[in-house]
């Protein structure tokens, strides 16, 4: 919690979630003379050709940024085999930080898990203050939204769930996407997070058409993954099931919603969207990696 940035990657509850797939969550602190904690990671660690990889989800946490090569070099030591280390600090982006890295032998991974821009939005305002900083055209469609008849629906049953994530396989089809969320996916998320996993979705009489599915941690809320379908499209359906997802949010406790990565050139349609609402975006300092074989990082990243 002392930390500005911890975010829900770095959660004890995550890395439980991780380890039903495989990953083996290790997770350390560096403390300064006085005791004071200065970093913190939780490395989910997987074998992989013979070695050990290791992958920092939202991390490591730190208030000075020197303080993770204590860190990194606790788990190249206790870990024999650790051969390969990826880190993405949820931080935002500064030179300083970055000219630190690469002078400490980290350098930028050729394929990358997460975009490094998102979109931060407030919502500890009144409803009528938030609706006021959505940009024009969102703010128009969001009131067309409701002129169509739907249902409004928080799925918290599994048996539920299949609708949504169909939407979703046929969405990654359509667009050529990679997504490994499926139905197992989704389930064992919710068993974990439980109420802090809400699935929002909409209705048009039984056909689904919407969906966003949001992990909470303290009082921010993260966006996991979003879709909606063709007659959802024509409706308007994701800007109805948004909003009222961040009425929900807001009477829960929540604070801040961030919304995920966005990517100007390669996906201009939801960076518009996620832009439409009016938050702040925030560059992060992004991925890093640090190889003791390069042909270890070279795999690696051909497996991404």
């Amino acid at each position: 919690k002392q930390f500005s940035w911890c975010n829900i990657y770095q959660s004890y509850s995550w890395g439980e979630v991780k380890r039903k797939y495989g990953w083996f969550p290790a997770r350390a602190v560096v403390k300064d003379i006085n005791g004071k904690i200065v970093s913190a990671a939780q490395v989910l660690i997987k074998k992989r050709f013979g070695c050990l990889v290791g992958w920092v989800p939202g991390g490591p946490l730190f208030f000075d940024i020197k303080s993770i090569t204590p860190l990194a070099n606790h788990f190249y030591n206790s870990k024999g085999l650790l051969k390969y280390l990826r880190i993405y600090p949820m931080a935002p982006e500064s030179e300083e930080n970055a000219e630190w890295l690469a002078s400490e032998g980290w350098s930028r991974p050729k394929n990358r898990f997460h975009k490094s821009m998102t979109i931060i939005l407030d919502i500890n305002e009144d409803m009528d203050s938030i609706k006021k900083q959505l940009k024009q055209k969102w703010r128009y469609y969001l009131n067309r939204s409701y002129s169509f008849s739907r249902i409004f629906r928080i799925v918290t049953d599994e048996k539920d769930f299949p609708p949504l994530i169909n939407a979703h396989i046929d969405m990654c089809i359509n667009k050529g996407l990679r997504d490994s969320l499926g139905l197992e996916e989704l389930t064992i998320i919710k068993k974990i997070l439980k109420e802090d996993l809400m699935v929002f979705t909409t209705y048009e009489g039984e056909f689904f058409t919407s969906g966003w599915i949001i992990a909470r941690f303290m009082d921010t809320a993260y966006v996991l993954r979003a879709v909606t379908t063709e007659r959802g499209r024509d409706a308007l359906a994701s800007y109805f099931c948004l909003w009222e997802a961040i009425k929900y949010l807001k009477s829960g406790g929540c604070k801040r919603i961030e919304m995920g990565g966005i990517d100007p050139e390669d996906n201009r349609g939801v960076t518009h969207f996620k832009r439409g609402l009016g938050g702040k975006e925030i560059q992060w300092l992004g991925e890093w990696e640090q190889v003791n074989n390069r042909l270890i990082s070279n795999v690696v990243n051909w497996l991404i």
